[in-house]
């Protein structure tokens, strides 16, 4: 019993201090489709200041459907080594989540990306010189971390 509280006060510890190296920044994953470069910006929020459990994600996509925010229960973060650049990289893993705010969400009622956007404009989850430096997707932001997001095939609904 006691190896088991060991292993998750150190799991959680880890958790804590890669989540504090890309916390209340805006990072960005790259993706290639159709041999065209493109750019996912998210940021992380923590939902509870005390705790690094649950956290906000605000995903900026060219995908209007996967833009929102996104309320993650349950995750997973670790570095790996990324060959292509032969650097280390976060990748988060969300395990329980729900789109708590965007086209397809069931707790606000948003019909339009132009909708979306003022919504997330009104509540502070973005300014408008986010719109500005994150309007191209084809460009990424100088500065700006990559992480990758990877997608957790055990994902349990809330």
């Amino acid at each position: 019993m006691t190896k088991k509280k060991r292993k998750n006060k150190v799991e959680q510890q880890k958790k804590k201090i890669l989540l504090d190296s890309i916390l209340d920044k805006w990072v960005f994953v790259k993706q290639i489709i159709d041999d065209e470069e493109r750019f996912i910006f998210i940021k992380h929020r923590l939902r509870d200041q005390s705790s690094h459990n649950r956290i906000e994600q605000t995903v900026l996509s060219p995908e209007p459907f996967e833009c929102g925010i996104y309320y993650i229960t349950d995750y997973e973060i670790d570095k790996i080594l990324d060959w292509s650049v032969n650097q280390e990289i976060i990748e988060i893993r969300p395990v329980r989540f729900d789109l708590e705010i965007g086209l397809y969400s069931e707790k606000e009622k948003i019909t339009s990306y132009e909708q979306l956007e003022d919504y997330l404009l009104s509540m502070n989850y973005i300014t408008s010189q986010d719109i500005q430096n994150f309007g191209d997707y084809r460009q990424k932001l100088s500065g700006a971390q990559e992480i990758l997001l990877g997608y957790n095939s055990r994902k349990k609904s809330m």
